[in-house]
């Protein structure tokens, strides 16, 4: 009991203290959870978050949830208004029922896929762009000197923070405060690439439709330098508009590159058992499994429900989606009333009318824990990052039916790893869900699931591991200079002035000899005229 205090007192007076200032969606579950583990490990967790996105339904709960943080709410001025108008920011629920509708029922020709999906994911960063802009800009209002203060008063010893969002990074800038950012993806495309200069190679994998995430082909590759050009151009022309003013406000002498260049440590949503792999620098790490775990034995609901089925398939399309349309409804009923031997678990909303003895809907499920389970043999899914790779972790493959955003590049990396297969949304039907489980179940999928399980599950240490000990290792040395990348010159890094001289050089070598060439083929005519 002593010793029971003693530890408790260490862990009291050695706690460092740690502001969450995440973007709004699921990268704000995923920082909270390392706020979470910190915690447990002894450490002082606060959340930052806007009044705006604060009052939004889909984030209720984390404003009540003081189990471990303590939630400061700054206000972003009475004149706030939204991108694209409104007079706050609204829940998604609308939005996502809409769009999915368009989604299952619109077959829009194949070489139209990619520029839809890419303008969307350009409108909904914009959209986070405008909103956290302006937010920023506001941040020192008279009505959040507290907060002010508060972090002034404070010393923070790391901020977690995401490289979509601005305030954060400005933070760490003022008020010198270590720098890690959970992400995947920055405001113009993939974060690792922030640091590494992005290629129209990785660009050309994100193609909703690509055939290969591993051999690109011809028009892949085509289509990825458009891409890349279109984000640089927008890079250079539209996310200005955004970042201008609330960086001139904060007083920060470069742009958003140099802003986010000087975060210490990267920890990034994807592992690379599932990724492709690609140079990254000693300060950028992949840990995307660092939300899994072995899951519980399922409650006694659950056993007795999976236990006199064939096998268990586990349906869920996150918590974004809360409906479905009714003709992917009808495909559903379609597919549970040709497997009645099987066991569905369906995470939805309201039961459907119709719906068979064989299949249990709930609004919320066990996820982790039915898929630890050893009946379960399928999960179909929309390729959420979590979802895949908890997916990948508990060794069940996947049929994605991707709707948004990254989620094409998980089904087709799932899907090019022999994880899994990959449906379009206007592609589901009754038969092609029935062949897809059936080629799941018979093909060699399930031992490709279990070899990655085996692979990720003898790691010398987790992804959250190795994500815990590296922010404490940050908090304890207060910077990561040593790791972050040196800023050389495009002269320096091309070796311009290097190839500007070998050039000269070879330019001065070709006109010295075609001159002596010259000079000994004139003295040898000359020679040849006397002689004549």
């Amino acid at each position: 009991m002593v010793f029971g205090f003693i530890f408790w007192l260490w862990n009291l007076t050695s706690a460092e203290k740690v502001l969450l200032t995440p973007m709004s969606g699921s990268p704000l579950t995923s920082t909270i959870y390392y706020g979470k583990k910190l915690h447990e490990r002894g450490h002082e967790i606060s959340l930052l978050i806007s009044r705006e996105w604060a009052d939004v339904a889909d984030y209720s709960h984390i404003m009540t949830n003081g189990s471990f943080y303590t939630t400061y709410i700054f206000s972003c001025g009475d004149d706030f208004k939204p991108f694209g108008g409104g007079d706050k920011v609204q829940d998604a629920d609308t939005f996502f029922k809409h769009f999915i509708e368009f989604l299952f029922d619109t077959k829009m020709p194949w070489f139209v896929r990619p520029i839809f999906h890419n303008l969307f994911g350009s409108l909904a960063l914009a959209n986070v762009h405008h909103n956290t802009a302006i937010c920023t800009s506001k941040f020192f209002l008279p009505e959040n000197q507290n907060i002010v203060k508060f972090i002034e008063e404070t010393k923070f010893d790391l901020i977690i923070a995401d490289p979509i969002e601005m305030l954060g990074p400005l933070l760490s800038w003022k008020y010198d405060i270590p720098l890690s950012f959970n992400t995947r993806w920055a405001m113009y495309g993939d974060a690792g690439e922030i640091l590494t200069d992005a290629q129209s190679t990785t660009q050309a994998r994100m193609i909703s439709d690509v055939e290969s995430t591993i051999n690109l082909s011809f028009l892949d590759r085509l289509v990825g330098v458009f891409i890349t050009l279109y984000n640089r151009l927008s890079k250079i022309a539209a996310y200005p508009i955004f970042y201008k003013e609330p960086l001139r406000i904060w007083g920060y002498p470069g742009d958003m590159d140099d802003l986010l260049r000087e975060a210490d440590l990267w920890l990034f949503r994807y592992n690379f058992l599932f990724e492709k792999t690609r140079p990254l620098y000693p300060n950028q790490i992949p840990v995307g499994a660092f939300k899994c775990s072995k899951g519980n034995t399922l409650s006694q609901e659950y056993q007795d429900f999976v236990k006199d089925g064939e096998a268990t398939i586990l349906i869920s399309f996150g918590s974004m989606v809360k409906t479905l349309p009714k003709t992917v409804i009808e495909t559903f009923l379609k597919v549970f009333e040709a497997f009645p031997e099987y066991r569905f678990i369906w995470r939805i909303i309201e039961r459907p009318e119709g719906t068979p003895e064989n299949v249990k809907t709930a609004a919320w499920i066990p996820q982790v824990d039915i898929l630890s389970d050893s009946k379960t043999e399928v999960f179909i899914s929309h390729c959420g990052n979590h979802g895949a790779h908890e997916s990948l972790f508990n060794g069940v493959p996947m049929i994605g039916i991707p709707l948004m955003f990254d989620q094409f590049y998980i089904a087709n990396r799932l899907r090019d790893i022999n994880m899994g297969l990959k449906l379009l949304p206007q592609d589901v039907t009754p038969e092609s869900v029935i062949d897809s489980i059936n080629e799941i179940l018979n093909g060699d999928y399930q031992e490709t699931a279990r070899q990655l399980k085996f692979k990720i599950e003898n790691q010398p240490q987790t992804d959250l591991e190795r994500a815990l000990n590296e922010l404490e290792y940050l908090m304890k040395i207060k910077n990561f200079d040593h790791l972050k990348p040196q800023k050389i010159s495009s002269m320096e890094y091309y070796n311009l002035d290097v190839f500007a001289f070998i050039l000269s050089l070879s330019i001065i070598f070709i006109l010295n000899s075609w001159l002596l060439l010259k000079a000994i083929f004139n003295f040898a005519t000359l020679k040849k005229t006397k002689n004549d």
